[in-house]
């Protein structure tokens, strides 16, 4: 081989790696025997004096051949657990990157294979723990933050609760006092309506009383018209009896005196029946007149009658009602005070469920704190949201132009292991790939395994302070399908970055391994 020294143990070494311990003792205890063999029958001489030393010289090359593949023996073993103890070691320091690959296929080799299958089993749970560790944290935090803004919310509503039923208690009483009052006023009105109805009958009595005066009147009127006729008569007839007197000479004297005596009697009851008449007369006209007022306060006293017995109606009805309310908000006032109590419960509930949050978070931080110093050989979601938060101060401090060059240099730490950055439109373009610059402008819908249409609209729902979102896509390194969780930060209102882990379930990483 030009250029490179020739090592003639690295022949022996690659064969004793290759072969099986029993195959490996017969390769060096065989030749061993032959040269002992060999020497004893030529140091007894039973090959002759001319054959000993050429048998002498066979026995030292199958002791030297034996001394060779010994050396070889003990040069593979030194090598494989060399290699075995460097990974063994690297393991018990907490790094489980660290590959073990020992050549050959002995049982040095089998060793180091179900070793380096242990480190990629307890590196994808370590990252599972780490993974779930964090995103504990994160919901617990939330949870707890939620559960306190709840228990300041519910002790609001329980305060609110108390000032109502305080308030229920006040109306409770206030209706009850309306009640009573209208119980009250309904027997006021009662006695009322009773009295008014006694009055407008007392009227109605009036009334016809007033119309028989009126009726009265008018007869008096015609029985005056009799008298004034009898007048008139009376004294055409002592008119009569004056010229008769008067023909009739001295003889008719003294019936002449009582002609006109009667005559003047006459004019005397004319007269006085003509006063009485126009008294009659206006009497009449006040009688008419008290006898249509009478008749229009009557009307009056029927409609006050028929407003009051209306009234009473009424406030029997809101006396009802207002007994019926006071009851019932003698209920709600039970009942409200029953839910400020089911609110006081709930609000000591709630801080004991804040409490238990904040616990878990405690918890989920000490988990993760006890396994963040393994090196694994995948990213955990704690390492993913540290950099995209990495990656989120580089694009405000540089632009996301000038950035997305530095996310693409494998030796800028935007690249570890299975993590890298990556950039999203709302289209589902992938506008930075820092892992596979070629799939820039490609939408995210063109790779195997994952619903694009899910991804961008679970991207843009997340808070502006960012959030997980968990979908299936490939693996460019195992060319599997694998359910993937990223944590994803809006960075304007278009695009969101983010950052990866692949999930890994411990039944499939140990089917792999």
């Amino acid at each position: 081989m030009s250029g490179s020294k020739f090592n003639p143990l690295s022949l022996g070494v690659r064969l004793m790696q290759r072969v099986r311990l029993p195959a490996k003792l017969t390769l060096v205890a065989t030749p061993l025997l032959v040269s002992q063999g060999v020497g004893f029958a030529a140091l007894a001489g039973a090959f002759g004096p001319g054959a000993s030393g050429g048998a002498l010289a066979v026995a030292g090359s199958a002791f030297a051949l034996a001394g060779y593949f010994a050396i070889a023996f003990a040069a593979s073993i030194g090598r494989s657990l060399d290699a075995l103890h460097t990974g063994v070691k690297a393991v018990s320091g907490g790094d489980l990157s660290h590959k073990i690959d020992l050549p050959g296929s002995d049982e040095l080799h089998v060793i180091g294979t179900l070793v380096e299958g242990m480190n990629v089993r307890l590196s994808s749970l370590v990252a599972e723990i780490r993974s779930s560790a964090v995103r504990v944290g994160m919901s617990g935090q939330l949870v707890a933050s939620s559960s306190e803004s709840l228990a300041q919310r519910t002790e609001e509503q329980a305060a609110s609760l108390r000032q109502t039923v305080e308030t229920v208690h006040q109306l409770t009483e206030a209706v009850s006092a309306n009640a009573t009052a209208a119980s009250q006023l309904d027997q006021l009105t009662e006695r009322l309506k009773t009295e008014a109805e006694q009055g407008g009958a007392a009227m109605r009595s009036s009334v016809e009383a007033m119309a028989g005066l009126e009726d009265s009147s008018k007869r008096v009127g015609e029985i005056i018209g009799v008298i004034d006729g009898i007048a008139f008569q009376t004294n055409i007839l002592a008119l009569n009896a004056a010229v008769e007197a008067a023909r009739a000479g001295e003889a008719g004297r003294g019936f002449a005196v009582v002609a006109a005596e009667v005559r003047q009697l006459a004019q005397r009851s004319a007269a006085a029946s003509s006063e009485i008449r126009t008294l009659i007369a206006r009497s009449g006209e006040q009688v008419e007149s008290s006898v249509r007022q009478t008749r229009a306060v009557g009307q009056v006293l029927d409609a006050l009658v028929g407003g009051v017995r209306n009234v009473s109606t009424s406030l029997r009805r809101i006396a009802e009602a207002s007994a019926r309310q006071s009851g019932e908000l003698t209920q709600v006032s039970q009942s409200v005070g029953q839910l400020d109590e089911i609110t006081r419960q709930n609000a000591a509930m709630v801080e004991e469920s804040a409490g238990a949050s904040q616990d878990l978070v405690g918890r989920a931080k000490t988990l993760s704190s006890a396994v963040a110093s393994i090196r694994l050989r995948q990213g955990s979601a704690d390492e993913a949201r540290a950099l995209v938060a990495k990656a989120e101060a580089l694009i405000k401090q540089r632009g996301l132009a000038a950035a997305a060059q530095v996310f693409r240099d494998k030796a800028s730490g935007f690249v570890d292991r299975d993590l890298y950055i990556f950039v999203v439109d709302r289209g589902g373009h992938y506008r930075v790939h820092a892992a596979k610059p070629a799939s820039e402008g490609k939408r995210v819908h063109e790779i195997p395994g994952i619903d694009g249409d899910r991804f961008v609209r679970d991207a843009f729902a997340t808070p502006a302070t960012g959030g997980w979102i968990e979908y299936d896509i490939i693996n460019p390194e195992s060319g599997a399908v694998q359910p993937k969780a990223s944590f994803v930060v809006q960075i304007d209102a278009q695009q969101v970055v983010g950052c990866g882990v692949y999930r890994q379930t411990a039944q499939a990483a140990f089917a792999k391994a």
